[in-house]
C-alpha cells in the first residue's frame, strides 16, 4: 500500500491498544478506527510453505494467526468497530491434503480459507 495523506490522516487519529498482533494488522485497525473508508485490506504472513517438518513451524504460525485475529478484534472493539469488519484468510497457493515423506506438504490445489469476526 502506498502512503498518501488520507492514509496518514486515518491512522493518525487513533491509537492502537494491539500487543499481540502484527504490526500490518495494527495499521489496518488504527485505519478503520480512523474512518479510512476503504473497503478491503491486504497483509501477508511468510512461512507457511512449508515442505519438511511442517507440524511445528505451522503450529507456531498459525498460533500467531489466532493471537493476532484476537487481538485485531479487541482492537476493534475498543471503538465499537468489531461489527463492521471480516477477517478472511487465504493463500496465493494451495497444498496437498497428504503429507509428503518428509513431514510436509506440497504444491497443489487444496487451499483452506478462514473467516473470522463477531458477525461470522
Amino acid at each position: 500500500m502506498l502512503p498518501s495523506a488520507n492514509n496518514k490522516a486515518a491512522v493518525n487519529r487513533s491509537q492502537s491498544t494491539v500487543n499481540h498482533l502484527s504490526e500490518q494488522l495494527a495499521i489496518v485497525a488504527r485505519m478503520i478506527k480512523g474512518r479510512l473508508g476503504t473497503k478491503i485490506y491486504m497483509v501477508s504472513l511468510d512461512g507457511l510453505d512449508t515442505h519438511t517438518d511442517q507440524v511445528p513451524s505451522h503450529d507456531n504460525l498459525l498460533q500467531s494467526v489466532a493471537d493476532g485475529v484476537n487481538a485485531f478484534f479487541q482492537d476493534l472493539a475498543t471503538t465499537n468497530e468489531e461489527n463492521r469488519v471480516i477477517a478472511l484468510t487465504f493463500s496465493e497457493f494451495g497444498r496437498t491434503t497428504d503429507e509428503n515423506d518428509s513431514g510436509g506438504t506440497d504444491h497443489a490445489a487444496a487451499a483452506p480459507v478462514m473467516l473470522f469476526g463477531p458477525n461470522v
